[in-house]
């Protein structure tokens, strides 16, 4: 294969790397800053692009023949497809839609104590 090639398929990794790290410093930066814990954009939509970086990041492996990117870019994604699912069981970003349906939960920071009164 072509060291042209080779090397638009790294970048197209690299992209998919940082598209996940900006929307995990939107997702972090959102939960911080605002009250609410809806929003109108569904965040597990984002697992597709997660699962895309997986297969991606196997088939640049088995191409160029070195891991140690693709293997980072797999672990990324995985942590994602956690994270995506913590932050959506403990009603930390919901979509709108959601947020009714279960009820209008209220947002659970990790740093507010129940004192128990």
């Amino acid at each position: 294969m072509s060291k042209a090639i080779r090397g638009f398929l790294s970048l197209l990794l690299f992209t998919g790397l940082a598209l996940h790290l900006v929307f995990w410093a939107f997702i972090i930066i959102r939960i911080v800053t605002v009250p609410e814990n809806h929003i109108g954009v569904d965040i597990t939509a984002f697992n597709f692009l997660s699962y895309g970086l997986i297969g991606f990041a196997l088939l640049v492996g088995f191409i160029r023949r070195t891991f140690y990117i693709p293997l980072v870019a797999v672990v990324l994604a995985l942590a994602s497809l956690g994270g995506i699912h913590y932050v959506d069981k403990n009603n930390l970003m919901l979509q709108y839609e959601q947020w009714l349906s279960r009820g209008m939960p209220e947002k659970r920071m990790l740093n507010k104590v129940d004192s128990g009164r």
